[in-house]
């Protein structure tokens, strides 16, 4: 009997799991939050040379009050470069009262312009309040705050690499406190940090430690349930980071303070300390430590929380199980590169995730860029991550893996090119959010792809490679997003190219709908013929379940 049978047993998917499994939500929740936070924390909005010595004075003498007056003293001050009024240049006004400055505004010329040195003025219509505001991210600095939210998939990249080693190391209950606790502090410390530097440091600690925290949450899921309910665990926890762009969105619109946003969005890692007595260590990680006492333990506990009976002599069954698993494991990491097949297909799987990642995350994060009320436009690109869960789950089974990976990049590089020709406004955000919703059911799809394509004794280390790929994507999103201040359409450009160039690599890969997962990297190679082995039609459901 192996360790998923006894879960069958004991309720595989009981009281015990599924209390586990909600809270392990709530952490998930909040870590899509900060990754999105950087849409309205550093969001862009019109600014100009402030004039520190008109800031006293006011415009009785032409009945102008507030922004009339505001407006009046921008237009005096800024001159007119390319068609529109210069963001980081000013006339020199030096000496120049209001008065006297539009008595002699005619006389300005392109020999009285400077660079801003009094600061800027920020339009309060959209962002109320801002890092680019409070530390000046403008103009020469305006790449900074791109290269924030790079250094902030940079964290998500150290962490996966980090807690995924620590977790193997000390266990999955201790690294999801280690983890947890420092996405709090390390989140609060960032809502009052009081310098720049401070504060992206902080950001890469935060994004490291909530990485963590969501991999253990997956994983202590996914290793707590039987393999029938597998994929709906996922979908429960994936749901919960996609409806957290929703209720980011409706926070970020009533609370105005950044550090206000950031510290409310962090509470549920504080929160989640009361909840350390009602998780626990996954018997899998036991088992595999040779920790069978304690396995059996916590399948005891399950049982009686299930109202299940245990099966008799458990712990020698754990003992037989990981005897064999050791048997099994043959294949080294060396033979993703070593057997040429294989190679290619890390080739096609590590550029598509690297793809996933740029594409996904740059739309998300370029929805300030569309013309359009940038809350309820953010609140619906994040709403497209809920019913693509289920799209890419039928689309794959109607149309096995490699059509529907291949049709979904397609549609969302066509979405992507779209978007360039036209004009900011509803169309434009429909077509990207449509483009969102196609690259969303594809990185489903792909996590599903990739595990079904590499070896057993592979399977951890080559989907492990793919998500580091998908972690450069994200660095990579928020530059080419700032490139596009420069250059309107290079992003979109890129986004599209990208994907369409994936969804051709993607013939590299056999289609593995319906067929056994590979046990070894010569099964991997074998996947291509036609005499692999398939599955029986029932089987074939209960098998898709598992490789999620």
């Amino acid at each position: 009997m192996t360790y998923d049978e006894v879960l069958d047993d004991v309720g595989g998917f009981g009281k015990f799991q599924r209390r586990i499994i909600a809270l392990l939500c709530i952490p998930t929740l909040a870590q899509g939050a900060l990754v999105y936070m950087q849409v309205f924390i550093a969001g862009r909005s019109d600014h100009w040379c402030d004039v520190s010595h008109w800031r006293n004075e006011d415009c009785r003498q032409w009945n102008l009050t507030g922004s009339g007056c505001m407006s009046l003293k921008r237009n005096l001050s800024t001159p007119w470069i390319e068609g529109s009024r210069s963001k980081c240049t000013k006339y020199n006004v030096t000496g120049q009262n209001l008065e006297t400055a539009f008595e002699n505004y005619h006389y300005f010329s392109e020999s009285n312009i400077i660079k801003c040195d009094d600061g800027w003025k920020f339009d309060k219509s959209v962002f109320a309040d801002t890092i680019l505001e409070e530390w000046e991210l403008v103009c020469d600095k305006a790449a900074v705050s791109d290269i924030f939210q790079s250094v902030f998939f940079a964290g998500y990249l150290i962490g996966s690499i980090v807690f995924g080693v620590l977790a193997d190391k000390i266990g999955r209950y201790y690294t999801f406190m280690i983890a947890n606790v420092l996405s709090g502090v390390c989140g609060v410390l960032t809502a009052v940090s009081p310098h720049v530097v401070m504060f992206v440091i902080l950001r890469f600690l935060t994004a490291a430690a909530s990485y963590g925290t969501s991999l253990m949450c997956f994983v202590i899921a996914s290793e707590l349930v039987e393999p029938s309910h597998r994929v709906w665990t996922s979908v429960i926890i994936w749901i919960g980071f996609g409806a957290s762009s929703m209720c980011l969105a409706g926070l970020a619109s009533l609370i105005s303070n950044w550090r206000l946003l950031i510290a409310i969005c962090t509470l549920p890692y504080l929160a989640m300390i009361i909840s350390y007595p009602f998780l626990t260590e996954s018997p899998r990680w036991l088992i595999a430590r040779e920790r069978y006492d304690e396995a059996a333990k916590i399948v005891r506990r399950m049982a009686e929380t299930n109202g299940t009976k245990v099966p008799e002599d458990i712990k020698a069954k754990f003992v037989d199980e990981n005897e064999l698993a050791k048997e099994k494991a043959t294949a080294s990491a060396w033979d993703l590169v070593r057997v040429p097949t294989i190679r290619w297909y890390m080739v096609s799987l590590l550029y598509n995730w690297f793809v996933h990642g740029l594409v996904f995350y740059g739309i998300s994060l370029g929805t300030s860029a569309l013309g359009v009320n940038v809350y309820i436009a953010f609140c619906l690109t994040g709403s497209v991550e809920i019913p693509s869960i289920a799209g890419s789950i039928v689309l794959m089974r109607n149309f096995g893996r490699r059509r529907t990976m291949i049709f979904l990049l397609l549609t969302a590089g066509m979405a992507c090119f779209a978007t360039i020709p036209a004009p900011p406004g509803p169309w434009k955000a429909a077509i990207a959010i449509f483009g969102k919703f196609a690259i969303s059911m594809s990185f489903l799809s792909i996590y599903v792809f990739s595990g079904e394509v590499l070896p057993t004794p592979l399977r951890s280390f080559g989907v492990g490679s793919c998500s580091v790929a998908a972690r450069v994507g994200g660095i990579v999103a928020p530059l080419l997003l700032f490139f596009g201040t420069h250059i309107a359409s290079l992003p979109m450009i890129m986004f599209a190219s990208s994907s369409v160039i994936g969804a051709l690599l993607i013939l590299i890969l056999p289609e593995t709908s319906g067929k056994a997962l590979p046990d070894t990297s010569e099964d991997s190679v074998n996947l291509r013929k036609k005499l692999y082995r398939h599955l029986p039609e029932d089987d074939e459901r209960k098998d898709a379940e598992v490789k999620v």
